[in-house]
């Protein structure tokens, strides 16, 4: 089954995955995973055993667990053009891989994965305002543009969570949300460019 643009909020497991187990496959979508606890591995998301169980620009914060804080990744399992961010745990605050099989692809993450392989990367994604629930990019976001359409999942939706599209500027950002560009189009009546001139101006901190 799927998960399409759904957010997962506030939850507790006294053993694993706090947030969504994936242990026989399964797919989530556009999806926000925030502020889930978990006793012992996966505060936000645990792929257990599931080698064709994907994440697929999916962001996940706040979360926390012992082991694999934002996601636990036991054996197997995919995560594409996902933000896993600023959760907390003794071993693996964001990611942690246990065995082996599991594929890690242009995804920010301060730690279980190499910055510059697979598209990696792990500097701060810089949300807008995750303290107050805000998990959209801001302008100086270095995940904007840093996903791989290949891997978006515009077969399942066109839109991101918020329902904006979901590529922008030709490709895909990292996480559940698409940093939208404002456009405004001025005909000033003064000044250099008065006259019938026309000032395209662009503002990407909307």
């Amino acid at each position: 089954g799927a998960l399409n643009s759904c957010i997962l909020r506030g939850n507790t497991s006294s053993d694993g995955a706090g947030g969504a187990s994936l242990d026989t496959g399964g797919t989530m979508n556009n999806c926000l995973v925030v502020g889930n606890t978990a006793s012992s591995t996966g505060g936000g998301v645990e792929i257990d055993y599931a080698g064709s169980a994907a994440l697929n620009n999916c962001t996940i914060s706040g979360n926390s667990a012992d082991t694999g804080g934002g996601v636990e990744l036991y054996e197997g399992g995919t995560l594409n053009n996902c933000i896993v961010f600023g959760n907390t745990g003794i071993t693996g605050k964001d990611i942690h891989k246990t065995f082996s099989g599991q594929t890690v692809r242009f995804t920010c993450a301060s730690d279980g994965v190499t910055n510059g392989v697979n598209g990696c990367i792990t500097n701060n994604p810089l949300f807008t305002d995750a303290g107050a629930g805000d998990f959209r990019l801001s302008a100086a976001s270095p995940s904007i543009n840093a996903g791989d359409n290949t891997y978006a999942p515009t077969n399942v939706t066109p839109y991101d969570l918020a329902g904006n599209p979901r590529i922008v500027n030709g490709t895909v950002d990292m996480g559940a949300y698409e940093k939208m560009v404002v456009t405004a189009t001025v005909v000033p009546s003064n000044g250099p460019y008065a006259g019938g001139n026309v000032v395209v101006i662009t503002n990407c901190s909307e």
